[in-house]
């Protein structure tokens, strides 16, 4: 480490980018990524799982834990023993079917896409007087890199906002959804696992989930061609649900029900709950180097950088203000500099373990963090300068994301106890050996998809190196968990 400080500070020293070895560069940022993998390495999966204390006396107040405690109500009166009812596995359905959505809501919400931290106004050396002077090109791409940087000690500050309405996840509307959650008594343990639930309950769900990001970025030019910045995102989070449930008995089981209600053995639970929380989520720190340089006339239009980005879980991810995960993404850009400027971006994203995800060691059953989706990310653009002091920006961004958990429905007809459909009877015998779902049911499954997005914005210079941003994307398929429009606002400085 302290051979690599020695070379930054000998680049630091240096008046000119153009002096650099042209194995300088290189070695800066493969020994940058070689410090950031090496910290994604460190992070070993661990027994984890969140704890809601469904059914408990206190359960948890976490976001994550939102939707299991509203489908995990009391029991119901005249049930035997009165205790609280607690969520459990089944054969038939997962545990809670909404489960899911906690660790496709804290991907989604870590891993929205941040404004790019390259200034918008570039610096570079005149080669006649060695005095730096800003370039008169377009002002750059909002969500996207491009190969400049900012220029050796300059300083970049800037700050945006997006807002983000989630209402889809896969194609399927969250202000209707289908859950299966199945129960317990406290006198059914539930183990093995393949033992009968007491109780199984089907719930039509309205979800609203809303989210205010606000990123504060500072980009510093350690050299000509290397850059360094930080980008700090502060989030709020606003998830509300409303619930109508009924919950059926399961006729195998050995607990008693009453026998009083209409139809038998058979209740209803309804209700809305709401959750809020506000705090910094995961930082994001990064270094970008120029390793080819595009010169005509003795001056810089653009050429091929490389960097690494480095995700840190400093969000609270029992509350959907971080992933939970570290996440490292190399990446590399190659860019026009220009009145027009053409950019062309791809990266990979590699991530951690979380807790928002569960997986169950196959030797011993323990509950462990499961993995973050990994992503492929890729995206072309063009910024075009149509006045000097005011620039358009046009991008594509496409990701494929691996092995991740999605949304699939199931008809109406599905047996919620033992196996069978509608209208063949299901296993068992008793008022509720032909309880079938009534609704359509989501359903997680795991598989790797493709989502596109488009975004188009402005960049106003009024006063010297102070910009003002406008963007907006939209999305171009249904894939995933993701906002229909997302609006941004955003403000820089450069000097």
């Amino acid at each position: 480490m302290a051979k690599y400080w020695r070379d930054f500070e000998k680049v630091s020293e240096m008046n000119s980018l153009d002096s650099l070895t042209t194995s300088f560069v290189p070695k800066t940022f493969l020994r940058s990524a070689f410090v950031a993998l090496l910290v994604f390495t460190l992070a070993k999966a661990a027994p984890a799982q969140i704890n809601c204390g469904a059914g408990s006396s206190a359960p948890s107040s976490s976001l994550a834990c939102l939707v299991s405690v509203s489908l995990t109500p009391p029991a119901p009166a005249g049930f035997s023993p009165a205790s609280p009812l607690q969520p459990r596995a089944s054969t038939t359905f997962s545990p809670n079917t909404l489960a899911f959505l906690s660790g496709d809501i804290g991907s989604e919400v870590s891993q929205i896409p941040l404004a790019s931290p390259a200034s918008g106004i570039i610096y570079t050396n005149n080669p006649t007087t060695q005095l730096p002077e800003r370039l008169n090109q377009s002002f750059g791409p909002i969500l996207t890199q491009r190969a400049q940087t900012i220029g050796r000690h300059n300083w970049y500050f800037a700050t945006t906002y997006q807002y983000f309405l989630l209402q889809d996840i896969d194609s399927q509307a969250l202000r209707n959804v289908g859950a299966v959650i199945y129960l317990n008594s406290s006198g059914n343990p539930g183990n093995p696992p393949s033992s009968s639930p007491d109780f199984a309950g089907i719930s039509n769900n309205y979800l609203q989930l809303k989210v205010h990001q606000f990123v504060g970025y500072a980009t510093y030019g350690l050299a000509s061609r290397v850059d360094v910045s930080v980008a700090v995102p502060l989030l709020r989070v606003d998830l509300r649900e409303t619930f109508s449930e009924n919950l059926f008995h399961n006729p195998n089981s050995n607990s008693p029900c009453s026998t009083t209600s209409s139809p038998p053995c058979t209740f209803t639970s309804s209700g809305s709950h709401a959750g809020e929380a506000t705090g910094v989520g995961d930082v994001v720190l990064a270094v970008k180097a120029n390793v080819w340089k595009l010169r005509r006339a003795g001056k810089d239009h653009g050429g091929f950088s490389m960097g690494v980005e480095v995700r840190l879980p400093s969000g609270d991810s029992h509350n959907f203000l971080g992933s939970g995960a570290i996440g490292a993404k190399p990446f590399a850009t190659l860019s026009y500099a220009g009145r027009v400027s053409p950019h062309f971006n791809i990266g990979y994203q590699a991530n951690g373990k979380t807790d928002l995800i569960t997986a169950v060691n196959a030797a011993n059953t323990a509950i462990l963090k499961g993995s973050l989706p990994n992503r492929l990310i890729y995206s072309g653009g063009v910024d075009f300068a149509l006045f000097k002091k005011l620039t358009v920006n046009l991008d594509g961004i496409a990701q494929h994301v691996f092995d991740a958990q999605r949304a699939t429905l199931l008809p109406t007809g599905a047996c919620l106890f033992g196996t069978g459909s509608s209208p063949n009877p299901c296993q068992g015998s008793g008022s509720g050996s032909n309880v079938y779902t009534t609704i359509s049911v989501l359903q997680p499954v795991t598989a790797s998809y493709d989502r596109g997005d488009a975004a188009g914005g402005l960049k106003w210079n009024p006063y010297k190196g102070f910009l003002i941003t406008g963007n907006v994307s939209v999305k171009l398929n249904q894939a995933g968990l993701r906002s229909r429009v997302v609006p941004l606002v955003g403000a820089s400085l450069t000097f």
